[in-house]
């Protein structure tokens, strides 16, 4: 009873253990989705940054290889012959001491050179000679129109001394290098249609005297190297780029690119709610009268340092209902992850709790087969294959006067007061085929009595089927077999008195017959 109670109390206890791990699942689950949700927006913010920062790095790197390599062009450009034999052909009245060659000639070797060089630089529109004398007449140029590339007639030539480009790179020293912002080309003062986007380096030409004679320039089309920084912007992103006043080079809206030439009115700062500066953050887009909010990151990209830095705003922007949907992703991945796990918990405290059921359910049943075995008045006895003693209740301790406690995990063979029991024969194979015994012997107990003992054995199979023992019932049945042996015994004395008493019982009969046989004589002769 008590193996019962305490079955019970550990089933009890095991059931609110269960309940326990339920709760802390739901109060753990709860906390980390409160926890998730609280640094959900800060988390998705700090992911979008770090992303839009690499972004605008990249697109600074290779802003600045393209000015790398538009500056390498240039210098290969002022290092070819031409370029100091058109100074000292005019300087020496048109024809150069050196080598004999007239202005003409240089001018039309540089043609030459610099039409091969358009032809294998598409990005490349113009390269022009200028002298800072005569207004800033041009001496060479040559261009590109569509597909055609060809040198500039010298009627056609234009004076450029009024042109910003023209009065930077008039103050160059020696090999420094110009660069311009990027802005909208511009012939005969008119911007020029369609647009297109230039900025410009030159170098300055000295001559050999060491005066200042001009410079040579670039007209490079920006619209190149603008479609080549797309390739960083990932879809649902948008790239802005500013010059330092924070007018729009490049604006999602092509109508607000440009904004220096054709909308002065629109800059960053009639655009967004934020002054001009490096750094993520989420602003305020004023867009067409309408707020929408936005994150911008933004990078300060230096393209020249000489003669005085040049530079670029690179901004890459993010709706903020882009990054809701960030948001939602991110939540439908984790809740979703959470979900699973749940259903896997789920599904393990099933499997547990069936277990734990049927366990229990086992443990109460073998709790409840131990009460009834402990308690029964017959002997029971269990033995495995070995010969080893497993179970021995309490009537067994009182027939066979040996203590569970003294028996259990020993042999049977070791207890001499018990070698008369057939342990063997009940072990064998026979047991376990037929899977029932009976038997009936005659026990001398230690005192001297002999009883009579009634023997049932049934096999014990394991958990996998397979035979491991037997279970030994023994009832002592002397007083049954005595009454039994007194009732024949009563039964045959009895029997015998019946058998006396018949045969006197026939006796008489016969002797009342012979008597009333010669009665009837005797009165027959009378007559």
């Amino acid at each position: 009873m008590a193996a019962v109670i305490k079955q019970k109390l550990g089933a009890t206890y095991s059931q609110k253990m269960l309940g326990f791990a339920v709760v802390g699942a739901i109060l753990v689950t709860v906390l980390v989705a409160f926890l998730f949700e609280s640094n959900l927006s800060q988390s998705v913010l700090d992911d979008v940054s770090s992303q839009l920062n690499h972004q605008t790095s990249e697109i600074e790197g290779f802003t600045q290889r393209q000015a790398v390599q538009y500056a390498d062009n240039l210098k290969f450009l002022h290092a070819t012959p031409p370029i100091s034999g058109i100074p000292r052909a005019i300087e020496a009245g048109g024809i150069d001491p050196k080598g004999k060659d007239d202005f003409a000639l240089w001018k039309k070797r540089l043609e030459i050179i610099f039409i091969a060089f358009l032809e294998n630089n598409e990005e490349v529109d113009q390269l022009r000679v200028i002298s800072v004398e005569d207004n800033g007449q041009e001496l060479v140029r040559v261009e590109r129109d569509g597909i055609k590339i060809a040198a500039v007639e010298s009627v056609e030539l234009q004076k450029k001394s009024e042109r910003d480009y023209y009065q930077e790179s008039a103050k160059l020293s020696r090999n420094q290098l110009y660069m311009s912002g990027i802005s909208l080309n511009k012939e005969y003062g008119k911007v020029e249609f369609p647009y297109k986007p230039v900025n410009r380096l030159s170098l300055p030409i000295f001559r050999e005297n060491g005066e200042r004679f001009g410079f040579i320039i670039m007209n490079v089309n920006t619209a190149v190297a603008l479609r080549g920084m797309q390739q960083f912007v990932s879809p649902n992103q948008q790239l802005y780029l500013t010059d330092d006043e924070g007018y729009f080079i490049y604006h999602p809206e092509k109508s607000f690119s440009f904004s220096k030439e054709l909308s002065p009115e629109v800059t960053w700062h009639t655009e967004f709610s934020s002054p001009l500066y490096e750094g993520a953050r989420l602003l305020i887009n004023r867009a067409d009268g309408k707020k929408s909010e936005i994150y911008i990151a933004s990078r300060r990209v230096i393209v020249s340092s000489s003669p005085r830095p040049m530079f670029i705003y690179v901004h890459l922007a993010l709706p903020a209902k882009t990054i809701a949907n960030l948001m939602n992703e991110r939540r439908l991945e984790v809740y979703g992850f959470l979900f699973a796990m749940s259903l896997l918990f789920a599904a393990v405290l099933l499997v547990f709790h069936r277990s734990a059921k049927k366990s229990f359910e086992l443990a109460e049943a073998r709790g409840e087969s131990a009460a009834i075995v402990a308690g029964s008045s017959d002997a029971i006895v269990s033995i495995d294959t070995k010969g080893i003693v497993k179970s021995w209740n309490m009537a067994a301790e009182r027939l066979f006067r040996l203590p569970s406690s003294t028996i259990l995990g020993h042999h049977y063979s070791a207890f001499a007061s018990i070698s008369s029991i057939f342990w063997d024969k009940y072990l064998n194979s026979e047991v376990a085929r037929t899977g029932y015994f009976q038997d009936e012997i005659l026990f001398k107990q230690t005192s001297g009595i002999e009883s009579c003992l009634a023997v049932t054995v049934s096999p014990i199979w394991g958990d996998h089927g397979q035979y491991s023992g037997v279970a030994v019932v023994l009832r002592d049945i002397t007083k049954e077999r005595n009454t039994q042996r007194a009732i024949e015994k009563n039964n045959l004395e009895l029997e015998e008195k019946v058998q006396s008493r018949t045969k006197q019982l026939a006796e008489a009969r016969d002797e009342a017959q012979e008597a009333s046989q010669v009665k009837s004589a005797f009165i027959s002769r009378a007559c």
